[in-house]
């Protein structure tokens, strides 16, 4: 018995051959990306107090929510691009720290 490296499937080389990784990024980042979606959205949405720019808040919750369902139309060939997911992590780093001042739930000096 021989060990048949293409056969086994703990190996992550493509079929190519080119020693590149067959995980899907693309899927991997969407579906990591859905939790902090929903967190950031639902604590701006659920925010303790009024704001008189609610209704821009509102509208930026739904923008935010399809940027992310419009990432399912983006080829995989950027989600394997360092600059792209860098300012996927920088915009919803932004977003999350921007959710948590408006609901209320971090003091000013955060």
């Amino acid at each position: 018995m021989q060990y048949q490296p293409h056969h086994d499937p703990a190996t992550f080389e493509n079929a190519s051959g080119r020693g590149g990784s067959a995980i899907p990024t693309k899927s991997t980042v969407i579906l990591i990306r859905w939790p902090v979606v929903l967190i950031s959205s639902s604590l701006i949405l659920l925010r303790t107090g009024a704001l008189s720019m609610g209704i821009i808040l509102d509208a930026f919750v739904a923008f935010y929510l399809l940027s992310n369902a419009g990432l399912y139309f983006v080829g995989e060939e950027a989600f394997r691009k360092v600059k792209f997911n860098v300012s996927l992590v920088g915009l919803d780093t932004l977003v999350l720290t921007a959710s948590l001042m408006i609901s209320g739930q971090v003091e000013a000096s955060f």
